[in-house]
């Protein structure tokens, strides 16, 4: 009897662990998706792994486990690389008690002049007073900011490392550290544009610059105002071996009136039609319109496809085809509303962006009686037709109904 109860018990945690599992590798697709990162399914009772790249950050979310004698310990590790290498070398952890042990030993540990920084924040690095020229204030608050919100925060000059105890299996959760993390780590590129300790800043304290000596006038030649003495004609001599030539004075001169300038003809203006604009179709092509609402990779990009969206798109039929990625039912979605059918999202079209690929995705809504056929048409390709009703510029989604 007791062996029986033992295994019960154990089949129930063995069920209950397996559905947890499956609700964290659900969570982190939904995650990935949003992000617009690929997700890797793990093995049995793994969460997986979210990988790819935002804005030129290579981002990786996994989870490991901690053994301690008979215990364990799971956690979930937030990996980001910059986009760019920060040149200085660093090393940044929480200050605790067995540093303050270490600094007896030689630990090191440079400080930058502000007690609440350098009482909660370990800092290494090969150069000390590079260092502290690129830790601005700035940087400094939120560098000071990540290590007290993290227990386990490591920052380099290359990454962010963040390791939360316990399995993140809320999607929510995920997305709301990768953006904080990506914040920071827009932060960090920024700071290496520093001016080195040898390099002369113009313009900021402009050094006196003397006056230049304006140029001596040279000196003036008094001019005489006698007049010219009269130069006497020198008759030519007489030579009577030469016949003399008699002088002929040229003849007078007749004004001759200059001719008027041709007056240019005045062309005659052709009549030119107005152009004429090409009339919209009727029916929007998906691919298209994914293009020419995403294809934008500057700061404003996000207001410009909103404001576009509205005037021209928003309401319109549209069709298209796509590649089915997810599948799955549904009875209430925040653009959708209270609805009870099959959520289908398709890879519309993919775009060179500035650091990585942009990639377009579609979401529409199908009966509940297709859910099998949906199903098998994951990574196949699949024709959809309805009204835009809503886009996420953000997430680079389109979102259609059927009429």
């Amino acid at each position: 009897m007791g062996f029986l109860f033992f295994v019960m018990v154990a089949g129930l945690v063995v069920f209950f662990w397996l559905k947890s599992s499956k609700t964290s590798q659900e969570q982190w697709q939904v995650a990935a998706d949003q992000l617009n990162l690929a997700y890797y399914g793990g093995g049995l009772g793994s969460a997986g792994t979210i990988s790819g790249s935002i804005d030129g950050h290579r981002i990786t979310v996994s989870t490991f486990t901690k053994r301690s004698g008979n215990n364990s310990q799971t956690f979930t590790k937030y990996h980001i690389e910059y986009r760019q290498r920060l040149k200085t070398d660093m090393k940044m952890t929480k200050q605790g008690a067995l540093h303050n042990l270490g600094k007896i030993f030689g630990l090191q540990d440079i400080n930058v002049g502000n007690p609440a920084f350098d009482d909660r924040v370990l800092l290494r690095g090969s150069n000390p007073e590079a260092v502290r020229r690129v830790l601005t204030p700035e940087l400094r608050d939120a560098v000071k900011l990540a290590i007290v919100s993290y227990d386990d925060c490591v920052i380099t000059n290359e990454h962010i490392c963040v390791n939360r105890r316990g399995r993140d299996s809320d999607a929510a959760v995920v997305v709301g550290t990768v953006r904080r993390l990506l914040k920071f780590c827009e932060l960090m590129n920024a700071s290496h544009n520093y001016t080195p300790k040898n390099t002369q800043v113009l313009g900021r304290h402009p050094a006196a610059v003397p006056p230049i000596p304006k140029a001596k006038e040279p000196p003036k030649i008094p001019v005489s105002e006698d007049p010219l003495p009269e130069i006497e004609a020198i008759e030519p001599s007489f030579d009577p071996y030469t016949t003399p030539r008699p002088i002929v004075p040229d003849p007078p001169m007749i004004p001759v009136d200059d001719e008027p300038d041709p007056v240019p003809a005045v062309p005659v203006a052709e009549d030119v039609p107005p152009p004429v604009s090409e009339p919209e179709p009727d029916v929007l092509d998906l691919k298209q319109t994914a293009e020419a609402l995403f294809r934008a990779e500057d700061s404003g990009s996000a207001l410009l496809a909103s404001k576009v969206f509205d005037e021209k798109y928003k309401g319109r039929r549209i069709a298209g085809s796509g590649t089915v990625k997810r599948v799955g039912k549904i009875s209430y979605d925040p653009v959708f509303g209270s609805i009870r059918g099959i959520k289908v999202a398709l890879t519309v079209c993919e775009m060179d962006g500035a650091y990585s690929k942009i990639k377009v995705s579609a979401e529409t809504i199908f009966p509940l009686d297709e859910f099998e056929k949906l199903k098998s048409l994951e990574d196949k390709p699949l024709h959809i037709s309805g009204k835009l009703i809503a886009q996420d510029t953000m997430m680079r989604k389109l979102f259609v109904v059927d009429e």
